[in-house]
């Protein structure tokens, strides 16, 4: 029902989870059991603290991924759902779907960090174990914190690729390991210093560049869209580089005021080391998701991190 790459994409990343959960349960049920004046749940959950943050990130980071393929190959394979819908109905399962199953992982930190606080509670102050548990719970919670920031980093990364691909002659050095995507635009150019007044272009904001595309008509590279095969339709990128920018090349960013006939537009001062020359890009945001304001904001302390 599914392949070995499926099975290792959909569950690849579990064991290491499931290893160091099982090795912290048997030494605290080898610990209930001996139980002694000094015994530590805390020393037992600082102990695996650091194979916690390791287990967790490789699974979480590409846990939507996984749940979007699951769903595609459920709805693919009447062989493959049937199984699962069986396998919901047996005892062992509690009734949950396979993908309530897997977010259980996802779960469990949280859970960990609100019995640890609930044992700290009830723990005296004088007991050896009360600095171990107030320990372990602050462990949790940053080995959390790093989780979160680690998959914000992941997407972040996924979200540069998809970028870059959807770019035709888009420059290689796009893609760089230190460049996070952090904000895009539609927008009408108003000057002629990039493509043409009137052109609609793109931005997508960088934390150091400013990639500046045109939007492609979506059948603009094919004569005849109908006898098109599928292979040259999903080839087809969306956007044409036009230029990317230094943001340490933009000496002034302009809010132009707005007036009855004058909405969503603001200005790019641009001067390179090379080119004493300044260039002014003038554009009208087209977007209704995101004000202007907002962007200005976002690109200003964007520039200003680069400074």
């Amino acid at each position: 029902m599914l392949d070995s790459q499926e099975l290792r994409y959909i569950f690849g990343n579990l064991p290491p989870i499931h290893t160091v959960h099982t090795r912290m349960q048997n030494d605290l049920l080898h610990l209930a059991h001996n139980w002694t004046p000094d015994a530590s749940i805390g020393e037992i959950i600082l102990k695996y603290s650091t194979e916690l943050e390791k287990a967790y990130p490789p699974f979480i980071n590409f846990f939507e991924n996984m749940k979007e393929m699951l769903k595609k190959i459920s709805s693919e394979r009447p062989r493959f759902h049937a199984f699962l819908k069986i396998a919901q109905n047996k005892p062992e399962c509690g009734r949950q779907s396979l993908q309530e199953l897997l977010i259980r992982p996802v779960q469990r930190l949280p859970s960990m960090s609100l019995l640890i606080g609930d044992i700290l509670k009830h723990t005296e102050k004088t007991s050896p174990d009360h600095v171990a548990l107030e320990q372990s719970l602050d462990k949790i919670k940053s080995v959390m914190t790093f989780i979160n920031d680690d998959k914000r980093k992941t997407e972040a990364k996924l979200k540069l690729f998809e970028i870059h691909n959807d770019i035709e002659m888009c420059p290689p050095n796009l893609v760089a390991s230190h460049r996070m995507h952090m904000s895009k635009v539609d927008v009408t150019e108003l000057s002629d210093s990039c493509s043409g007044r009137g052109d609609t272009l793109t931005l997508f904001l960088f934390n150091d560049v400013l990639e500046i595309c045109k939007k492609k008509s979506k059948y603009n590279s094919i004569k005849s869209p109908s006898r098109a095969n599928l292979h040259t339709l999903k080839s087809i990128k969306t956007y044409k580089h036009l230029e990317m920018m230094n943001l340490a090349h933009i000496k002034r960013i302009v809010d132009i005021r707005e007036t009855e006939d004058c909405h969503n537009v603001f200005a790019l001062i641009i001067r390179s080391n090379q080119k004493l020359k300044e260039r002014l890009f003038t554009f009208t945001l087209i977007q209704d998701d995101i004000t202007k304001s907002t962007f200005l904001k976002t690109l200003c302390r964007t520039v200003a991190n680069i400074a």
